[in-house]
């Protein structure tokens, strides 16, 4: 039977890695302890889920331990950035913060446990009332992507707001 030169490249090639996985062959510099580790960590890893260990296996990384929170974080498009800018400038942007979603046309004002719900469909932003719950889609406006507008709408949050809360103040 007849191997190629690519054929047998890649018969040793794998081989190579069958016996570097094992801790077979070490590469130079690494050392005792951390072929050692590595070899533990395969044995911890292996046999692990439902694929029984037949995923792609890092050495370097611990599998002994808890994966970190994988919350994610949101990503704001450039449209909607202009809204999170705008608040940077207006007074409540000293109570409200921006969160930004995973939807790149949408992002969160929120303040303690309210939130308003900002949504882009092209240059038009809707404003929206999302909680407390019984403040829910009690206000919403919409304007366009214009600094002046954007301040509008953030002055009538305000206001109505403060007006809300008096409300409740009287009632309470």
């Amino acid at each position: 039977m007849k191997i190629t030169k690519r054929q047998l490249k890649r018969i040793i090639r794998e081989e190579y890695s069958k016996l570097k996985r094992k801790g077979l062959i070490r590469e130079y510099g690494e050392n005792d302890a951390d072929v050692i580790r590595q070899s533990q960590n395969k044995e911890r890893m292996t046999g692990i889920g439902m694929d029984g260990g037949t995923i792609g296996f890092d050495p370097n990384h611990d599998y002994s331990t808890k994966p970190s929170s994988s919350r994610k974080r949101g990503i704001m498009g450039d449209v909607i950035r202009q809204v999170a800018d705008c608040l940077e400038d207006h007074e409540i942007g000293d109570w409200m913060e921006v969160e930004a979603t995973n939807n790149t046309n949408m992002i969160k004002i929120k303040s303690g446990d309210m939130v308003v719900v900002v949504t882009n469909n092209r240059g038009e932003f809707r404003f929206e009332m999302k909680a407390p719950r019984r403040w829910r889609d009690k206000w919403q406006e919409t304007c366009y992507s214009v600094d002046s507008e954007i301040h509008e709408v953030f002055d009538s949050l305000n206001d109505w707001i403060m007006e809300v809360e008096m409300m409740e103040m009287g009632e309470g």
